[in-house]
This record gives structure tokens, C-alpha cells and sequence, in this order.
């Protein structure tokens, strides 16, 4: 019993000893080792305290089941406590985390642990048997650190745009303003704070600044370097609120005016903004103004007294004026000068004693411009009186009836020169008496001479005088006139003696010595020239309707014996033009290459009749251009008309003439058509050929329709347009089909062409037949000339056969031959033989007889039992090698 005891003692201890080395080996799970021997499988465990000794234990050792020797067991506690961490924050946080633990059984180093920054923890619980188990606890979700934000800036240059801020984070957040969003636009500059919180609930802050927007345009300030009128450039410079680029100018910020005008500067701040400053320059004033006209004293002019006042316009703009005089004509010694400030427009001066000088002015305006110097004046002050000395004697006598001779005076002056005295005079030379003639004359300036007198004695010692009315030259003028001339008009004689009687001559002359009468002479062409010796005719009056010279003389004798002889002449001329008035139009116009004939003229004198004037002209018909027929005419007298013109234009109204080849055409549809263009061109004036015209318009052949082509020509003034008419239609105007389902499938066609239709060879116009089985595609049935005939009744064996048929066709017999094979129902190589011409807008017949059901029965003959169907098929072949093809309605045999 000591020994089972023991034994017991000692397994327990080495279990116990294997159980803490398996503990130990374990992580801490709570999974159970059971020590056994290692010959025995444990089938129960039992609880230790519940150990019987004594009783035997049933092991199964892996045969069937037996009983074993009995033994005493002792189970050991090896499981270790189970350790239970209650829920804890798993989400990110910024509080502090307690963590609780607990065990089923056991004490446990720590019930809770408060977390205040990530880390871990081990919870230890140790059982009673010493079993010992860990639960370590990591936390990584503690954030207490606030998130971090930075900006950035879409634009941080100088903007006139709009700036976006974009918050960016070291970390995930969340955006609690700006309705959650990370950019903020600024419109303007100002400061935006974002405000945020990450996923542990730290709030953050970050504030956008922006200070770089400017939608202000800057602005300019313009500076003048002259604001005055001025005749110089004025400098315009600019200066603006901020820097800028000046984006014109040559980016320069000065401006040169060389005259009034505006300039405007463009310029763009560093955002962008863009801004203007116009500078206006209106006191350039480069333009000089007018010179002065001087006024008076006048050019050469000569003045007394000591005071003068020169004096010029008043010029508008002027704001002063120069004066200026010299004591020279070429103005290099300079006498005196001066500045007139306007309106003042006068200088005067005074104590002037006797001078000689030249003077000027010119104006200046407000800007200093100058204008040309005035024309020079000459100016002579003269204060001295002239003097007059007479030429003979102081008295002189003079005979009675006689002319008085005025010697005259000489003045001396000390500036003028050829100065002639005025002289005044009671002198009656028809009256006997002492008479005073009085000498008096003023120089330019004023200065008034002291008179002079002569003393004239009349006396009565000359024979009578003959008056020929006032004048003193003998001579009257008449322009060709119609009337007479009275040779007594203002013919008188003065008897000069004591008696002073006055007696008119008004006869003629019939005796001699002639007494008191007069003679008339006339000499025909005479042109006035008293120096031509006259060859003279008496007459017996004056026609003032004849041109010539008339001398009358005129005598008389007084009761003393003194006689007196004078003359007259009278001159009847012509100075009158003769006029010029033109037949017809001043202007005409004349058809090149036609015909010229002048109208003429009508010639009127006053003298002369029947004139005509000449035609001087170059009129050229054949050329185009502006000519000047000339009309001139001189009458007897020499008097030339004045030239009267006429303008003949020659000029080109004819239209050019366009003779096409040919005239309107018709073609047919598909065929080719070839312009048969235009046969010549003429013109009346200008060479014209056929490269000249010009063709518009087309043909298009292929599409059925009335078409024109235009022909046109210019020859430089006129242009001629003719046109032709191309109709395209079918070759084929009517074609019609009769009897197509008659019993004894008789076929035929009519046909009409549009155009002729010349048939001259076998190829040209082709008859064919298709035929088509139970429905089946056409099949062109290719027929061979052979000759001969095949019954329509009969069968055939498999070789040719020949068909016949009469084709009656414009009144000529055509025969068409055709061969057969009836194997399958093939049928060869086909022919069509005909000659003739098909007219346009004929209607053709063509007939067929029984061709088409010889065909029907030959194919029958080998396939009686299908339905066929056969037609006609017509094709016509075109001269440009073109086909055109029409297929009939087809006939069906059964």
C-alpha cells in the first residue's frame, strides 16, 4: 500500500512536471495536455479529486476489450485561465482607450489599462495550479495630433482671373465648411479658413491668402512737355497707377507729336488688366501765318510832313508783328525796327524830315511761327517845294484867228522827276484882249510851287479860219452803214477880223476860184493811211454804205482877199465779221466706213453777199475717232470770222454678224454630238476670227432634254450673241407591239425614228429572240443563217434545221435566216440581213410570221412539257458604236 502510494506520489510529480514543460511550450492557448502512460489510452478523464483507490480502470489497448491488473490514477489541473478583453474603440480616436480583462479563474496582473497614445499591454492570469496565460493588447488608433493642411495656389503671379486654392492634408479629412470641398475660387483677394478634422476628431484649421488679384485696369496719366501754342513737337509722356508693359509704342512711354493729332497708349499691368490713355496734342501750330499786305503809305509813294504812320492788314491769328525799314533797296542796312503787338497794325512816327526809305512787316502767331517778310515798300517824306521856270518869255503876242503856242515851263524838284506844271488860262483866242496863263504844280508829296504867270496879247492881224466842228485831227470814221453824210455838219468859218462873224460853207463848188463852197473826192479801198498819195473820184455825195475814203474840201475868201482852205476825210469802213452758222448739227455721229457729207454753212455779212466759207476737214470714215471739220471765211474787207467747228465722231454701232454652221439640232439619246460650231464672223469695222467667239452652254448626250449653246462676239463696242438649240431624244420615237397573245402567235411591231436611219450592213440593225423556261432567266436563242425551212409540226433529231422567215420592212423584202439545234433547245450563232433607209418621223411596219412559234414547236420538239416563253429583241446599233437595245413583250406557249 506504501509502495502504491508512493508510486502514485511520484507520477503525480512527473506529470506535473510534463505539464508545466507542455505549458510552457504552448502560446497561451487553452487547449488541455493530458499526461498519461505511454502505454495507455486515456478514454475518460476524471477530475482529480474525484480519485478512487482501489478500483480497477478499464483500458482499451487496442485489441478487444479486457481487463487490466487495476491501479490507481491522479489527474493534475494544466489548462490555463482564459483571459477576456471587453470591447474596446477600435476607430481611429483622440481620447484615451481603457481596455478591461477578465478570466475565468485566476487572478489576473491588471482588471484595466487606460491607453493615452498607441502601445500595448499584456494582461498575465494565473490560475490556483499555476497555470499561467497572456492576452496582450495592441492599440494603433490613437491620434491626438491634429491634421496638417497646406495651400496651393493656381496662379500666384499677378492675375486679373480668378484664384483657386486648393487645401491639400498630410493625412484623410474631413472638410467642415466650404461644403466639404478642398478649393476655395477667389474672386477677389481676401483670406478663406478651411476648417477639418481627421478621423480621430482632431480639428484643424488652414487659412488661404490671396493677395495676387488685381481686375482693376490700371490707369495712365498723360504729360505734355509743351502746353502752350507752339510751332516745336510736343513730347507726350505717360505715366500710370502701377507698372506696366506698354504693349504698343514700340513699348516706349513717350509719344512725339510732329502735329495736332491723339495717340492712344495700350498698356497691361502685370495681372493682365488692360488699360488706354489717349493723349491729345492741339497746340502744334507748325503753319505760318499769312504775310501782311502793306497799306499804306504805297509802294514809291511820296509824303510830306513829319509824321507818317505805315499801316498793313490786320492778320487774324497774328499775336505781334516785325516791322523793319532800311535806308537800301536790298535791305541790308537796317534803318529801324520794331515790335507791334496786335490787333495795333500801324506804326507811327514822327519829326521826320527828308528821307528815302524801305520798309516791311511780318506776322507771328501765338506758336512763334513766322510768316514771309511783306513786299518792300518804298517810301520818299519830301517837305521842299518844287520850282517852275518858264520856257520863252513871260509876254507874248498872238495874232487874232491864230493858234496860240504853249511853250510851257520846266519844274525842278528834289525828288521828283518830270514833273509838268498845270496850267490854267482865260485865253479867248476869237476875242481880242490881254490874257494871263498861270503856272501852278504840286509834287507827289504835297508840295505845293509857288505859281508862275505869262502874259498872252491877242491881236487881229490873220485871215479868217475855217471850223471843222471840234475835231483836230481832219478825220471821221464811219462804220459801213446805210445813208449819206452831210459834208455842211459842223463846218463853220470865222471871219477873225473887226466884223467876227461866223458863216457856214453848205454848197458845193462849181466854179474857180472857188469862194465859200466845198468839194467831195472818194477813193474806193483806201485803209485810212494818209500818207497814200490819193487817187481820187469827184462825187457828188457821201454813201456811208460804201467802204473808201472821202476828202472834202472846204474853201473860203473873206472881204479882205484872205483866204482859207481846209479839208475833211471821212473814212467808211468794214470792221464787221462776217458770222459763221452751221447746216445741221454742231455734233454728229457717222457710221464707220460710211459715207461723210457735209452739211455746210450759211455766210452773213453786212457788207459783202453771196460768201462762202471754206471747209477745212480730216473726217476718215474708215478709222473710229473724234474729227473737227473747220468753217472760215474772209470778207472783202479782211475781216475774219470766227472759225466755227463741227465735231464728226465716227463711230462703230454695228453689232459683229455670227453665221453658225448649221442651224438647230436634234440627236438622238447616247449618241456622241460633236458641235458643229460657227462657220464665220464678219464685222464692219473690226478683223475679227474665230478664236474671238466665245461658247457657253453644253450638251449632255446622255440625258434627254432641250438644250442651248450661246455664241457670242464683241468687236470692242458691240457684242453679238445667236444661239443653237441641241433637242436630245431617243433614237426610237414610238414603238408599239400588236396582237402579243393573238392564238396563232402572230407578233408584230411598229416602229418611228427620230432621225434617219441609214442601214447599210448586217451588223447595223439586229433581230434577236430570248426565251426563258418555266420562269427561268432569259436565254438568247442564237440563230444561224442556213437556208431551207422546218415544218411547224414536225420533230426534229438532233441536228440543224433551218427556219424561214419574210420581214417586210420599208417597202423592201428582207429574209431572215435562222438555224435550230434542237438538242436541249440551244440555239446558235444569229444573222440579220437588211438595206435601206429608215426616215425620221416615218412609222415602220415590221411583221413576223410564225417565226416565234416555229421556235415554240423546234424547242418542243425535245421539251414538250415546259412553258416557253419567247421574245423579240431589237437592237440598233448608233454611228459612234453605241447600242441601243428594246426588248418586246414576250409571247408564252404552254
Amino acid at each position: 500500500m506504501q509502495n502504491r502510494k508512493f508510486f502514485v506520489a511520484l507520477l503525480a510529480i512527473i506529470v506535473l512536471f510534463l505539464g508545466v514543460f507542455t505549458f510552457a511550450q504552448t502560446t497561451g492557448n487553452n487547449e488541455e495536455e493530458k499526461i498519461i502512460d505511454e502505454n495507455e489510452t486515456i478514454k475518460k478523464e476524471i477530475p482529480l479529486d474525484e480519485e478512487k483507490e482501489g478500483e480497477p480502470i478499464e483500458e482499451e489497448l487496442g485489441d478487444e476489450n479486457q481487463i487490466i491488473p487495476s491501479r490507481t490514477q491522479t489527474y493534475v489541473d494544466v489548462t490555463a485561465p482564459i483571459i477576456t478583453i471587453s470591447n474596446y474603440i477600435t476607430t481611429p480616436t483622440n481620447q484615451d482607450i481603457v481596455v478591461t480583462a477578465t478570466t475565468n479563474e485566476g487572478t489576473l496582473n491588471r482588471t484595466s489599462y487606460t491607453f493615452t497614445d498607441n502601445g500595448s499591454f499584456t494582461f498575465v492570469a494565473i490560475d490556483a495550479a499555476g497555470n499561467r496565460s497572456e492576452k496582450e493588447v495592441v492599440i494603433t488608433n490613437i491620434d491626438k495630433v491634429s491634421p496638417i493642411g497646406t495651400i496651393t495656389y493656381y496662379i500666384t503671379e499677378p492675375t486679373n482671373k480668378d484664384v483657386i486654392a486648393t487645401l491639400t492634408t498630410d493625412e484623410e479629412v474631413t472638410i467642415t465648411n466650404n461644403e466639404g470641398k478642398a478649393i476655395y475660387t477667389f474672386t477677389d483677394n481676401g483670406t478663406f479658413e478651411f476648417t477639418f478634422t481627421d478621423e480621430a476628431g482632431n480639428e484643424a484649421t488652414a487659412t488661404a491668402v490671396v493677395d495676387n488679384i488685381d481686375k482693376a485696369s490700371p490707369t495712365g496719366t498723360i504729360i505734355y512737355d509743351i502746353i502752350d501754342p507752339t510751332n516745336t513737337d510736343v513730347v507726350a509722356t505717360l505715366t500710370t497707377d502701377e507698372e506696366v508693359t506698354i504693349t504698343n509704342n514700340e513699348g516706349n512711354n513717350t509719344y512725339i507729336f510732329t502735329e495736332n493729332n491723339t495717340f492712344e497708349f495700350t498698356f497691361v499691368d502685370a495681372a493682365g488688366n488692360e488699360g488706354t490713355a489717349t493723349a491729345v496734342v492741339d497746340n502744334i501750330d507748325k503753319t505760318a501765318p499769312e504775310a501782311p499786305i502793306l497799306t499804306s503809305p504805297l509802294n514809291e509813294a511820296i509824303i510830306k510832313g513829319d509824321v507818317i504812320t505805315n499801316s498793313w492788314n490786320s492778320i487774324p491769328d497774328a499775336v505781334k508783328y516785325m516791322y523793319e525799314s532800311y535806308r537800301n533797296e536790298s535791305a541790308t542796312t537796317l534803318r529801324h525796327k520794331q515790335t507791334i503787338n496786335a490787333p495795333n497794325h500801324s506804326k507811327t512816327a514822327t519829326n521826320i524830315s527828308n528821307d528815302t526809305f524801305w520798309w516791311r512787316v511780318k506776322s507771328v502767331d501765338q506758336a512763334g511761327n513766322e510768316s514771309l517778310w511783306s513786299n518792300l515798300w518804298k517810301v520818299t517824306v519830301d517837305n521842299t517845294k518844287p520850282i517852275i521856270t518858264l520856257n520863252g518869255d513871260s509876254e507874248i503876242f498872238v495874232e487874232f484867228g491864230t493858234e496860240y503856242e504853249e511853250l510851257g515851263a520846266v519844274v525842278t524838284d528834289n525828288v521828283d522827276e518830270g514833273l509838268e506844271a498845270i496850267i490854267t488860262s482865260d485865253l479867248d483866242l476869237t476875242k481880242l484882249g490881254t490874257y494871263t496863263i498861270k503856272y501852278n504844280v504840286t509834287d507827289t508829296a504835297g508840295n505845293i510851287a509857288d505859281e508862275v504867270t505869262r502874259t498872252v496879247v491877242v491881236g487881229d492881224t490873220t485871215a479868217p479860219i475855217i471850223i471843222l466842228g471840234n475835231r483836230s485831227d481832219h478825220l471821221k470814221v464811219y462804220e459801213a452803214q446805210t445813208g449819206t453824210y452831210n459834208p455842211t455838219t459842223d463846218v463853220l468859218v470865222k471871219d477873225l477880223g473887226s466884223e467876227d462873224k461866223t458863216i457856214t460853207i453848205d454848197s458845193k463848188c462849181s466854179t474857180s476860184p472857188y469862194n465859200e463852197c466845198y468839194t467831195i473826192r472818194f477813193r474806193a479801198g483806201d485803209d485810212g493811211n494818209l500818207e497814200i498819195v490819193p487817187k481820187y473820184t469827184y462825187e457828188t455825195s457821201v454813201d456811208l454804205s460804201k467802204v473808201g475814203k472821202y476828202r472834202i474840201d472846204y474853201y473860203y475868201r473873206d472881204q479882205s482877199g484872205n483866204s482859207v482852205y481846209k479839208y475833211n476825210f471821212i473814212y467808211v469802213q468794214d470792221t464787221t465779221k462776217p458770222v459763221i452758222s452751221l447746216i445741221g448739227d454742231a455734233t454728229i455721229n457717222i457710221e464707220v466706213n460710211s459715207i461723210y457729207t457735209d452739211a455746210g454753212s450759211k455766210v452773213s455779212d453786212n457788207c459783202d453777199s453771196n460768201l462762202i466759207a471754206t471747209v477745212n476737214s480730216n473726217v476718215a470714215t474708215s478709222l473710229l475717232g473724234k474729227y473737227i471739220v473747220r468753217y472760215n471765211v474772209t470778207d472783202t474787207a479782211g475781216n475774219i470770222a470766227d472759225e466755227v467747228t463741227r465735231t464728226v465722231n465716227v463711230v462703230d454701232s454695228t453689232e459683229p454678224i455670227i453665221t453658225l454652221n448649221g442651224g438647230d439640232m436634234e440627236i438622238v439619246l447616247g449618241e456622241s454630238f460633236t458641235d458643229p460650231g460657227v462657220a464665220s464672223v464678219s464685222d464692219n469695222y473690226a478683223t475679227l476670227s474665230l478664236e474671238n467667239v466665245i461658247k457657253t452652254g453644253s450638251v449632255n448626250v446622255n440625258v434627254e432634254g432641250t438644250y442651248e449653246l450661246n455664241y457670242s462676239i464683241t468687236d470692242g463696242f458691240n457684242t453679238a450673241n445667236i444661239k443653237r438649240e441641241v433637242i436630245v431624244k431617243p433614237l426610237i420615237k414610238q414603238l408599239s407591239v400588236y396582237n402579243p397573245n393573238d392564238e396563232t402567235k402572230y407578233n408584230g411591231f411598229n416602229i418611228s425614228f427620230n432621225r434617219d436611219f441609214v442601214v447599210n450592213n448586217p451588223s447595223q440593225i439586229k433581230i434577236q429572240y430570248e426565251y426563258s423556261i418555266d420562269g427561268g432567266a432569259y436565254v438568247l436563242a442564237n440563230l444561224v443563217k442556213y437556208p431551207g425551212y422546218v415544218s411547224s409540226n414536225s420533230t426534229y433529231a438532233q441536228e440543224e434545221y433551218s427556219f424561214l422567215k419574210d420581214f417586210i420592212f420599208t417597202n423592201k423584202t428582207t429574209t431572215f435566216y435562222g438555224m435550230l439545234n434542237a438538242n436541249g433547245g440551244k440555239i446558235l450563232t444569229n444573222y440579220f440581213e437588211t438595206a435601206g433607209t429608215i426616215q425620221k418621223d416615218v412609222v415602220v411596219s415590221m411583221q413576223e410570221h410564225n417565226v416565234q412559234d416555229r421556235l415554240r414547236t423546234a424547242y418542243n420538239a425535245v421539251q414538250s412539257d415546259k412553258t416557253v416563253l419567247i421574245r423579240t429583241v431589237l437592237t440598233f446599233k448608233l454611228e459612234n458604236g453605241e447600242k441601243v437595245t428594246y426588248k418586246l413583250d414576250p409571247i408564252q406557249y404552254n
